[in-house]
C-alpha cells in the first residue's frame, strides 16, 4: 500500500493508502478527465492545445468507459457517468463518417460542428475501439438504448462486412464472431479473408 501526502502552504493533503492497481487507474483517470471538454464532450489529445484543436476520438471513449468503470467503484456518481455516456454517444453521432469509419483525430469548424483534423485518417480500428468501449459503458450504467444505437450502428458500417459483435448486455461483455470477407475486384483464393 501506498499513501502520498502533499504539502499546501500551512495545511497539508493526504490520500488514502490505495494499492498500484486503483493508484494507476486514479491517476490516468485524471489524466484523462483534465482533457475532458465539458461543453465538447470530446477528450483533447494534448493537455496544452485548447480544447476542439486537436481531439481525440478513441481517447473520449476511453474517458467514456473509465468514467463508467469509475462510477462502478464509487469514484465519481453514477449520474455523472450516465451524462458523460449521453454526451459523448450524442457528440460523436453528429461526426461524419467515411463508409462508417469514424476519424481518429477531429477539429471544431467554424459553426461549431466537428470535422475530421486536417491530414489524418479514418480509422477501422480507432472506429472498432470506440464502437466497443462505448458497447462497455452503455452496460455499466444500464443504457441500453445507446447500447441499441452503437449496436445499429455496427451493423450499417463497412466494419459489419468484418466482424459481428454481439453484446450480452448483462455482463458488458462484447465478443466477435469469426466471418469472412468478400474483397472487392478478387478472385481465387485471395478473394476471401478472414477476420475475427
Amino acid at each position: 500500500m501506498l499513501c502520498t501526502a502533499l504539502a499546501f502552504g500551512s495545511g497539508r493533503v493526504e490520500m488514502p493508502e490505495l494499492d498500484i492497481a486503483d493508484r494507476v487507474f486514479l491517476k490516468s483517470f485524471a489524466k484523462l478527465a483534465m482533457c475532458f471538454g465539458v461543453q465538447s464532450s470530446l477528450v483533447k489529445d494534448r493537455a496544452n492545445w485548447p480544447a476542439g484543436d486537436f481531439d481525440s476520438i478513441p481517447a473520449t471513449e476511453l474517458f467514456c468507459l473509465a468514467t463508467a468503470a469509475a462510477a462502478e467503484i464509487g469514484i465519481v456518481e453514477r449520474s455523472f457517468a450516465e451524462e458523460t455516456l449521453k454526451a459523448v454517444h450524442d457528440r460523436v453521432s453528429l461526426i461524419a463518417r467515411a463508409h462508417g469509419s469514424l476519424p481518429h483525430f477531429v477539429r471544431r469548424m467554424e459553426g461549431g460542428q466537428y470535422r475530421i483534423y486536417a491530414n489524418t485518417e479514418f480509422s477501422t480500428v480507432d472506429t472498432a475501439i470506440f464502437q466497443i468501449s462505448m458497447l462497455l459503458s452503455a452496460a455499466m450504467p444500464g443504457r441500453s438504448e445507446i447500447a441499441a444505437e452503437v449496436t445499429g450502428q455496427i451493423r450499417e458500417s463497412a466494419l459489419a462486412g468484418f466482424t459481428t459483435l454481439m453484446v450480452q448486455s448483462r455482463t458488458g461483455f462484447a465478443t466477435a464472431e469469426r466471418q469472412y470477407w468478400n474483397l472487392p475486384g478478387t478472385t481465387g483464393a485471395g478473394r476471401r479473408l478472414w477476420c475475427g
